[in-house]
């Protein structure tokens, strides 16, 4: 039990850091498309700033929204003996995504500028998915360590 949490917590911290991360390039590409250049040291200066910055209010809802996500990816797994990697991928990705989706609802709108549109939603997914992927991993390698 103690390792499925730190495995769950490893996932929602990898799926938060590397979606904040792609959230900053979009901007920083959206910048670019309206003429502003962004050298290395603000573009990694804004990445480092909003990892810190978020911190506080997405990665929260990205740790619940992967909680609710690996819950049903394990029970899936126990149940019906599905694989867990992909399961495990497929669960992260849906996180992220529904957590945008019932952003967009409950408010209106998306106020996260770097996940609007396909391309946003399509990278937080991704994020997503690479912390399932972390899970099943770090799941595989305590179900291996207990045998």
């Amino acid at each position: 039990m103690l390792r499925w949490i730190g495995a769950w917590l490893a996932a929602a911290l990898a799926a938060y850091v590397l979606g904040s991360v792609f959230m900053t390039q979009v901007v920083i590409a959206d910048l670019g498309k309206l003429g502003v250049a962004v050298d290395a040291g603000t573009r990694l200066e804004m990445t480092v700033r909003d990892v810190a910055g978020l911190s506080t209010s997405w990665l929260p809802l990205v740790a619940l929204a992967e909680l609710v996500a690996l819950l049903v990816a394990t029970g899936l797994v126990r149940r019906f003996g599905i694989r867990r990697l992909g399961v495990s991928m497929v669960a992260g990705a849906a996180a992220t995504l529904c957590l945008l989706l019932i952003m967009q609802q409950v408010l209106g709108l998306n106020p996260l500028s770097g996940t609007r549109g396909a391309g946003g939603h399509a990278l937080q997914a991704l994020a997503g998915a690479a912390g399932g992927w972390l899970f099943a991993r770090f799941v595989a390698r305590s179900d291996a360590a207990r045998r």
